[in-house]
């Protein structure tokens, strides 16, 4: 579990920023729907100019049941099966990652992967200047995963059910200014994803 000063640290946005947010210690739920009651859970969820931020650490004594993660997300809208995932490039990829997909752009192809199960027009979310953008977000928050997916995070009241776009990492994010990065350069390239995305309809 997260320690209590990395969970004050992360605290201090939202309240510096006078933003609506809400903990674990809230008696009232209004963006984090309860989860199992045997998992030992802490949380940070705020909303800033549309972006949902969320910092989630749990702990069960099963393996499978623990989960950590810092993520920014959207609704998008689009089809559900309009589905994708994009992670830097590893040596695993080869092994592991099914569905990959050649996006026609050097700089993504060179050092993403972008998998989808479905045959759709996914190249018009995906240029050069996000893909640049999510280099300069690595460089202070790794590994990163962009996601969109329908009821990607359903815990998360105001997403369930919805088409999500998302960018997160696997870690809790406290520091302030990697968190003011990560709503920045994460809310650009979420941005330009959400204007592309008007370009399939």
């Amino acid at each position: 579990m997260e320690t209590p000063d990395s969970f004050s640290q992360l605290l201090d946005y939202p309240k510096e920023k006078k933003l609506n947010y809400e903990t674990h210690l809230n008696d009232q739920r209004f963006y984090l729907s309860p989860n199992d009651p045997i998992l030992n859970t802490k949380y940070i969820v705020f909303k800033k100019q549309g972006l949902i931020f969320c910092a989630y650490d749990s702990y069960s004594t099963q393996l499978s049941s623990t989960r950590t993660f810092t993520g920014i997300y959207s609704p998008i809208r689009l089809l559900p099966e309009m589905e994708l995932k994009m992670t830097r490039k590893h040596w695993s990829d080869y092994v592991f990652s099914f569905h990959k997909r050649k996006t026609g752009i050097e700089r993504i192809d060179k050092s993403f992967v972008v998998s989808t199960g479905n045959n759709w027009r996914y190249q018009i979310l995906l240029t050069e200047k996000m893909a640049h953008l999510l280099q300069e977000l690595e460089k202070q928050i790794s590994p990163l995963k962009l996601v969109i997916q329908h009821d990607y995070i359903p815990m998360i009241s105001e997403l369930k059910g919805m088409h999500v776009i998302g960018i997160e990492t696997n870690s809790w994010i406290s520091e302030p200014e990697k968190v003011k990065c990560f709503l920045d350069l994460g809310g650009k390239i979420i941005e330009y994803v959400i204007k592309a995305s008007k370009g399939i309809f």
